[in-house]
């Protein structure tokens, strides 16, 4: 009989024999085990962006082709992004088209399409899709709404920019004749109005004024009061013009109104540099340009000897910027057909008398060749002409003269600075058939710098 060979083992030996027990089998003792986190799986994905947003056409002539409008789809992901399909839904949606192709983007690559429109009817496109399939996991199906108005006419756009106000010297030519006592006090009545401006905003101004009279020496192109011109130091610039205005009043003038020759006079040698000393400047004193800015107030024609054609070409040439240098006038509405021989008459219920002015025609022609603002003399208050007049002397407007005659004034739209402007005579536009332009009036007229922004239908082919 074989003898049995019985091992005891301390308990503390059976612990670490568990410890070994639980590693396991297949792991080799001399590499080390990697106890850190494991690399995340990839999320890479494909993201479609569409810019713009929305397509706009507005209003396009029935039968004719919209200018293009251009969609940027772009990969905005990690991944490539594969466009399956692109194309129009909804009702009516054969009236736009597209150009171009998307295919396969890469990560931040882009593809334009150029989307037209082409109104077949006059109606409103306004439930119609740009659909685009992609593989974009969280947008497989992007949309662009798309509208347009098939209209009946073309419809064209024009941008204009409101302009900045600089120094300016601004001459008044005041007709000092009999006739002329109450419509002269009516603009000295109504002077803050134009005047108001100019100091609330600390403008750089000179501010004078001859009389038509060519005839008495004490006039004849001579600044008028004392002192002769007035500038943005005075205190009262509208209290001083209004007592200039007494002064030239407290003496009647010449019948022989010669307007145009009293302002060559006022802004020639030897006057210039004599009695007019100071008034008219090139430049300030830091060589910022001046303009110069006449506006006469008559209810007779000039009577001067020069031509309106040869006064405005020299009035044009005072300025290297021929803009800078602008004529307005208050005067007799102008001859405007063979039917319509010019001139005004308007009774005034306020003052119980008959206004009445003959036709300006000189006066006018040099206002339409200097860019400048003509309104008539017959009228029973001058606030809004000298509301536009003071903007015109500033380098502003308030008047913007179209390219074409609008078909529809109800279709037509207008923007300041993207704001929308109601149809109103009350600070909102208005349209003049006169000189065909959209008119600002009271707290709608653009502010220094603002973009103009009108949309209208004309008359016209595709």
């Amino acid at each position: 009989m074989r003898a049995q060979l019985v091992v005891l083992f301390p308990a503390f030996a059976l612990a670490c024999s568990e410890y070994d027990l639980n590693r396991p089998d297949d792991v080799d003792p001399k590499i080390p085990i990697d106890t850190g986190d494991t690399e995340p799986p990839d999320t890479s994905a494909p993201d479609i962006e569409i810019e713009p947003a929305s397509l706009d056409f507005g209003y396009v002539m029935k039968d004719c082709d919209s200018d293009p409008q251009d969609i940027t789809i772009t990969n905005v992901g990690d991944a490539d992004l594969l466009v399956d399909s692109i194309g129009f839904l909804g009702t009516n949606s054969g009236a736009f088209a597209y150009s171009g192709t998307a295919g396969i983007l890469a990560p931040e690559q882009s593809a334009v399409l150029s989307v037209v429109f082409t109104p077949t009817a006059w109606i409103n496109y306004n439930e119609v899709e740009l659909e685009v399939i992609s593989n974009d996991p969280d947008e497989s199906a992007a949309y662009v709404p798309t509208v347009g108005v098939g209209s009946e006419d073309p419809f064209y756009e024009e941008t204009f920019h409101q302009g900045e106000p600089g120094p300016v010297d601004i001459l008044w030519v005041v007709d000092n004749s009999g006739s002329m006592e109450d419509e002269i006090l009516r603009v000295k009545e109504e002077f803050s109005v134009f005047i108001g401006e100019f100091v609330s905003l600390g403008l750089d101004f000179h501010l004078g004024a001859v009389t038509t009279d060519m005839d008495f020496p004490e006039d004849s192109g001579r600044l008028q009061g004392d002192p002769p011109y007035f500038d943005n130091t005075f205190s009262d610039p509208e209290g001083a013009f209004g007592t200039t205005i007494e002064e030239i009043y407290a003496v009647t003038g010449s019948g022989s109104e010669r307007g145009l020759e009293a302002v060559q006079a006022a802004l020639q040698e030897p006057l210039l540099s004599g009695a007019n000393a100071g008034f008219y400047r090139e430049t300030t004193d830091d060589g910022t340009p001046v303009a110069i800015h006449t506006i006469v107030v008559t209810d007779e024609d000039d009577d001067s000897t020069v031509s309106s054609s040869s006064f405005s070409s020299w009035y044009n040439g005072l300025k290297s910027d021929p803009d800078t240098a602008n004529f307005s006038a208050i005067c007799g509405d102008p001859v405007s057909s063979t039917n319509f021989l010019g001139g005004c008459m308007e009774w005034d219920t306020s003052s119980g008398r008959m206004l009445e002015g003959s036709a300006g025609t000189k006066y006018v022609d040099v206002v339409d060749a200097t860019g400048g603002y003509w309104a008539s003399i017959c009228t029973a208050e001058f606030s809004e002409a000298l509301q536009y007049l003071s903007l015109e002397t500033m380098g502003m407007s308030a008047v913007y003269e179209l390219t074409y005659a609008p078909s529809s004034i109800a279709l037509t739209q207008v923007q300041v600075d993207g704001a929308s402007v109601s149809y109103s005579a009350v600070d909102g536009w208005t349209y003049s058939i006169d000189n065909n332009a959209v008119n600002f009036h009271g707290d709608a007229i653009p502010a220094p710098s603002a973009e103009i922004y009108v949309n209208y239908p004309y008359d016209g082919g595709c």
